[in-house]
């Protein structure tokens, strides 16, 4: 759904954008949904929680449709990986300081 995705993206910016100037634990759902122009109501429609929607935004820019590029290796996907980071290094950075679910450091042990 078209308006799914624009609402699920709308929320995802305004917690990336929230995240440089205030620490995780402080942005609420209110403030998120404040920020993205929308309501407690629809974040919920979409999203667990604040930790799930930080989860979506890491498979938004990690996930690959691997059929796409049949005879890729790993190692032909890490000029993306790395462009990805470095165009959102800022919130990376910020988001690889949160302790707790959907933390950067507990999703690069597995």
């Amino acid at each position: 759904d078209v308006r799914a995705m624009k609402t699920k993206k709308a929320l995802a910016n305004s917690l990336q954008e929230l995240m440089l100037t205030m620490n995780f634990d402080k942005i609420s759902i209110e403030i998120i949904c404040k920020n993205a122009g929308t309501t407690r109501r629809n974040f919920y429609r979409h999203f667990l929680d604040k930790y799930d929607l930080l989860g979506w935004i890491y498979d938004q820019d990690f996930n690959f449709d691997f059929n796409e590029h049949p005879d890729w290796t790993i190692y032909d996907y890490y000029p993306y990986f790395c462009k990805k980071l470095y165009e959102n290094r800022k919130f990376y950075m910020k988001a690889y300081e949160i302790d707790g679910q959907n933390n950067l450091r507990q999703i690069s042990d597995h």
